[in-house]
């Protein structure tokens, strides 16, 4: 019975500090407003590269031949259709 007990005493003395320690480590030590986006943003997205590779391809879409034809195409028609109801 006293070797049981042993036992079990140096098994809980051993594991108590490794569970403590696991536990200090999964915890990340931040600022409320570092948890705050981190729970706006749990998979670390950069927006802001993203955001940019759009606009770089707006950008060179701008640049294209048939954008711009569809683009004054559509200004065209519209002014046309606004002249048309203003004027009746």
């Amino acid at each position: 019975m006293k070797r049981c007990a042993f036992l079990l005493m140096t098994f809980l003395v051993t594991t108590v500090p490794v569970h403590s320690q696991a536990r200090q480590q999964s915890r990340k030590s931040g600022t409320w407003y570092e948890e705050a986006l981190h729970s706006l943003n749990p998979n670390d997205i950069d927006y802001g590269s993203l955001w940019e590779e759009r606009k770089r391809a707006i950008l060179h879409q701008i640049g294209n031949p048939y954008f711009q034809y569809g683009f004054a195409a559509t200004a065209a028609l519209s002014y046309c259709s606004r002249w048309c109801v203003s004027s009746a």
